[in-house]
């Protein structure tokens, strides 16, 4: 620390050399304080502000101008360690003027914390922060923590209120935020961007394309998870190679477009029945007649999706749709459910696991988790065509 000082005392002589020696020694003040708030404990920070001996000054001043006591105030929220609340107190109890409504110094906060992806509890940071009536404003620290990756950050301003506006220059710069997530491969925050707000066309044309130019592959499989039908188009004009699991996201993403244009597009199917069961499973209602529009038939065995279907409590229209395409007149409805007992339980629990299956598939993509799908003819995970979960190349049966 003593060695830190006196280096930055030498600056703070150079400074003066330059530009005066009051301001070099207010460029030495507040560098010092910020560093030594944001990067070291209290006890530190309050040495640094007491009197080095007669007639020295402090390191730190005793009060900062207003302009600069937002800077010391975010280094102090947004410090490593947990003692970051005894820091904020210490700051405002100096008598450091911070205005939390002020527009401008809103935006520079939430910034400051959308600037560090990897420090603990920032939504607890954030919550302090709104708590004193200050509001994420615009999109400037949505912008930033895409850029940096922080999925906690796009959580939390999302669902409080950060969101770009319709003007053409911010939604353009937060559309290259989004292009910059995507080459960097920063999928926990698309994720959260996605999961956050609705994305269209617009949103999506940079994230797929930032993502083939960064060669992530993980982000290019989170938007086709999403289900959009542009997304699935602009995947398979681009040489992406499709797999009967395409089917299987696209049923369980709710998406009735992108049953659609998988029916469209050609792409290879699983067996039909597996995926009636899992809009079944899903009670996605909606996406059985989509199946069926898309071409595809309710199965080798219609009785045990008739006979999933009651058991999942379906809406009347939707029984009579299934006794219809099933060709099964009512009056024998009871007695082919029960003569289709046994396959319609062997149905539900194929589309259980294959939901549950969709439902890790988040967890497993994201970076860092070295997954990779390996198909085979056995089927052991429950996706139907058969295939598992490799991990660092071994088998991952968690």
């Amino acid at each position: 620390m003593e060695w830190l000082l006196q280096q930055a005392a030498e600056l703070a002589a150079a400074e003066a050399g330059t530009r005066g020696e009051a301001c070099g020694r207010e460029a030495l003040a507040w560098d010092l304080g910020v560093a030594a708030t944001e990067g070291c404990d209290l006890a530190v920070v309050v040495n640094l502000s007491a009197p080095r001996g007669p007639g020295q000054p402090p390191y730190l001043p005793a009060h900062w101008p207003m302009k600069g006591g937002w800077r010391l105030l975010a280094a102090a929220l947004f410090s490593r360690g947990l003692d970051w609340q005894r820091k904020v107190e210490w700051v405002l109890a100096r008598g450091n003027e911070v205005r939390f409504t002020d527009p401008e110094t809103q935006r520079r906060l939430y910034r400051a914390g959308a600037d560090r992806p990897k420090l603990e509890a920032l939504p607890e940071r954030f919550d302090w922060l709104r708590n004193q009536g200050c509001s994420p404003v615009g999109s400037d620290a949505l912008r930033t923590a895409l850029r940096e990756g922080s999925a906690q950050a796009v959580g939390w301003l999302l669902a409080n209120g950060a969101a770009p506006d319709a003007q053409a220059a911010v939604l353009e710069r937060f559309l290259e935020a989004i292009w910059h997530a995507a080459v960097s491969g920063h999928l926990p925050a698309l994720h959260a961007l996605r999961e956050g707000m609705a994305l269209g066309p617009a949103h999506w044309n940079p994230l797929l394309h930032g993502a083939a130019k960064g060669g992530q592959l993980r982000v290019l499989t989170l938007a086709a998870l999403a289900g959009d039908p542009a997304v699935l188009r602009w995947m398979r004009e681009h040489g992406a190679a499709w797999e009967p699991r395409a089917w299987l996201t696209g049923v369980a993403s709710g998406s009735e477009a992108a049953v659609e244009v998988l029916g469209e597009l050609g792409c290879p199917q699983p067996d039909p029945d597996l995926l009636y069961g899992v809009a079944l499973q899903k009670r996605l209602w909606q996406q059985l007649p989509a199946l069926h529009r898309a071409g595809v038939p309710l199965g080798p065995d219609p009785a045990a999706v008739l006979a999933f279907a009651l058991v999942q409590g379906v809406p009347e229209h939707v029984r009579t749709w299934v006794l219809g395409e099933a060709g099964i007149e009512p009056q024998a409805e009871a007695a082919a459910a029960e003569a289709a007992e046994a396959a319609g339980t062997a149905l539900s629990r194929r589309a259980e696991r294959v939901v549950l299956n969709l439902e890790q598939d988040a967890l497993r993509w994201l970076p860092g988790n070295n997954y990779d799908w390996e198909w085979d003819e056995e089927g052991e995970d429950g996706w139907d065509g058969g295939g598992h979960w490799l991990r660092d190349g071994e088998w991952d049966k968690e």
